[in-house]
């Protein structure tokens, strides 16, 4: 499996801060693992619009900057974090998302202690978001993922 470790250093110690901002496991999800494996070319943390977190825990309150919900549905909750001037989306579980959440856990792929999400979780999850809500950077990144999937692993 190809990684690439300058995406890996830079964001190393924004998890590292988040470990003492949340309490339980997570798993790095959204275009993280496409930065991570190589999908999606790293060109700095400034080019990065956020670092998407799901948790099984919590936040501690007194990191939580504001809630939101994802698709301004109210089962689905965010919470919004800034670690060193990088935003942070955390989930939890959804209600309804139960097997979907042990998916991503049990697919989860362990770098340095770190859980990251599968590109072909990853790549599931952008299928699913197209079905429900048609959102145009799930598209793009299904794209991504496809073309680069095919020689994922290969060297």
């Amino acid at each position: 499996m190809k990684i690439n470790w300058d995406y890996f250093e830079k964001i190393k110690p924004i998890l590292r801060k988040l470990c003492r901002k949340v309490e339980g496991d997570f798993v790095v999800f959204g275009s993280a693992p496409l930065y991570l494996f190589g999908a999606l070319k790293f060109e700095g943390l400034g080019n990065m619009h956020d670092l998407d977190i799901l948790l099984d825990g919590h936040v501690k309150n007194s990191a939580i900057e504001k809630t939101v919900y994802f698709e301004n549905d109210k089962n689905q909750k965010l919470y919004k974090l800034s670690i060193d001037g990088v935003n942070i989306d955390v989930g939890t579980l959804w209600p309804g998302h139960e097997e979907w959440f042990e998916k991503v856990f049990e697919n989860s792929q362990e770098i340095n202690g770190y859980k990251f999400a599968s590109l072909e979780t990853v790549l599931e999850w952008k299928k699913r978001n197209i079905k429900k809500y048609d959102r145009k950077k799930d598209k793009e990144a299904i794209a991504r993922i496809k073309k680069f999937l095919p020689t994922y692993g290969t060297g």
